[in-house]
């Protein structure tokens, strides 16, 4: 932080917890003041409340929490997902902006903004989690420790929803309050959309093979008693990656010589420890895994995470704004900023679909998104093609096929005409895949988009979307109306 900037923080007039139908909320920010609004955020306490294992009778347990919207735990969750619909008034200047389904919007422009280290690297401070090379997607609602012997705990997390997700105006490094007045901001959360797991099958089977120190891959030998460590078959340079924490629930699984399969009870890690020089880890724990007496072995030996029964649920227990305000600035005069105005449909699904959209005069482009399966992500299966119509004119030669040259270069052309770039037209990456895999290994998001002029008066467009032959469009289409506004 400048020794010329303030950190402001100002709470939300209601009181949390948010769910259901409290999900409104309002912050006022004061005027009088300059504002580096690209520097300020809508700050989010949420809480995971864990109903523990069946197996886990003292309820001690320590688990991972992962977070999707929708039904689909490998939908991306940005930030920007926690709010459904934004509005932004001032005292003089009467309505800035305001957004309805602000969530689906950004979730599907940052997929296609953002480059893929970027939507990775939100993991760090935000709901899009992506699994590690440890094949762990670890969640914010846990600090999770994987060496030495103090135990992990579950955390309180406060997610930052920055205001240039929400509003246009959000992107102004210099905004002069004396001008405007108070600021309201008004947000609805999206809670109903937000779900939580607590994921058991991030793992794979090498991972998982452990026994007894100095013994062969997986085996306990004979006349063993009182075992209360294991070692890892896998070796690790770091513990960075270890799919395992301390206070975390495993069991053992196995054969036992002339006996069959065997299953152990579910008992808590309570160390995790690393040779330098082998690279073996050796997990430890407060009673004995088990025994074996002469002429008795067991084989083929797992420590198998234990979440059986657990289940987590999501709260939004407090909203605040945190502002960063510039000491002493003189800041410019006219301000424009980019907004969106939106016009939501419900359409019955057919393989031809026409439908007309009015275009304010402001507007400069258009971005029609297709929310589907109570998600954020857009798209509709068997896409093919479309061919619009502004004010009684092509807006192509021919139709634009999904996925051709032509769909992506319209794509580059409209985002660079609202202020943005094209930085991402492949399948996006699951949240549920690993860094490393292919960036083919996701799925498709659908959009049309194109520039259109501003114009003295409002623009009719005719939109004509086709699927492939046989198969239904689109049942649900949300409109955004990129417009430009002067303050």
């Amino acid at each position: 932080m400048s020794s010329n900037e303030r950190i402001v923080r100002t709470q939300a007039q209601q009181v949390g917890p948010f769910s259901g139908s409290n999900n409104n909320v309002d912050i006022r920010m004061n005027g009088g003041q300059v504002v580096n609004m690209a520097k300020s955020y809508i700050e989010c306490e949420l809480r995971a409340t864990i109903t523990p294992a069946t197996t886990d009778t003292t309820s001690a347990g320590i688990y991972d929490v992962k977070v999707a919207f929708g039904s689909a735990n490998t939908n991306p969750a940005f930030s920007v997902g926690l709010v459904r619909n934004c509005r932004l008034s001032s005292q003089n200047q009467g309505m800035l902006e305001e957004v309805n389904r602000v969530d689906i919007l950004k979730t599907n422009l940052n997929n296609i903004t953002m480059s893929r280290d970027e939507k990775i690297s939100l993991s760090v401070s935000s709901l899009a989690q992506t699994q590690n090379y440890g094949h762990q997607r670890y969640g914010l609602f846990s600090d999770l420790l994987s060496e030495g012997t103090e135990k992990s705990k579950q955390v309180v997390p406060r997610v930052k929803i920055p205001l240039s997700q929400l509003y246009g105006i959000g992107e102004q490094s210099q905004l002069d309050l004396n001008r405007t007045g108070d600021l309201n901001f008004h947000v609805e959360l999206n809670n109903s959309i937000m779900s939580a797991s607590i994921p058991d099958s991030n793992y794979e089977a090498t991972q998982l093979i452990c026994q007894k120190a100095g013994s062969a891959s997986g085996v306990v030998p004979i006349n063993t008693a009182n075992l209360q460590s294991v070692d890892l078959n896998m070796k690790y340079e770091t513990l960075d990656q270890l799919p395992f924490w301390v206070g975390q629930h495993v069991t053992f699984t196995g054969t036992q010589t002339g006996g069959g399969a065997f299953t152990t009870a579910s008992q808590a890690i309570t160390s995790i420890s690393r040779a330098p020089k082998t690279g073996i880890v050796s997990l430890g724990f407060g009673s004995d895994i088990l025994t074996t007496g002469a002429g008795e072995s067991w084989a083929g030996l797992l420590v198998t995470p234990d979440v059986t029964g657990a289940l987590a649920t999501i709260s939004i227990e407090n909203v605040s704004l945190v502002s960063t305000e510039l000491l002493g600035a003189t800041p410019s005069g006219q301000v424009s900023y980019f907004t969106y105005e939106t016009e939501q449909l419900t359409v019955s699904a057919t393989e031809k679909l026409s439908q007309i959209f009015s275009l304010p005069p402001a507007c400069i482009g258009y971005y029609a998104m297709f929310p589907q399966n109570n998600t954020l992500t857009s798209g509709f299966a068997n896409p093919k093609e479309y061919r619009n119509r502004l004010d009684n004119e092509q807006e192509n030669s021919r139709p634009v096929e999904f996925d051709s040259p032509l769909y992506y270069e319209q794509l580059r052309r409209t985002l660079i005409n609202g202020g943005m770039r094209l930085r991402d037209i492949n399948l996006y990456t699951d949240t549920d895949q690993f860094p490393n895999t292919s960036i083919e290994s996701g799925s498709k998001w659908e959009m049309v988009m194109n520039a259109v002029p501003q114009t003295p008066a409002s623009k009719i467009l005719q939109m004509n979307i086709s699927a492939t032959s046989g198969n239904n469009g689109p049942a649900s289409i949300n409109v955004y109306k990129q417009i430009v506004k002067v303050l």
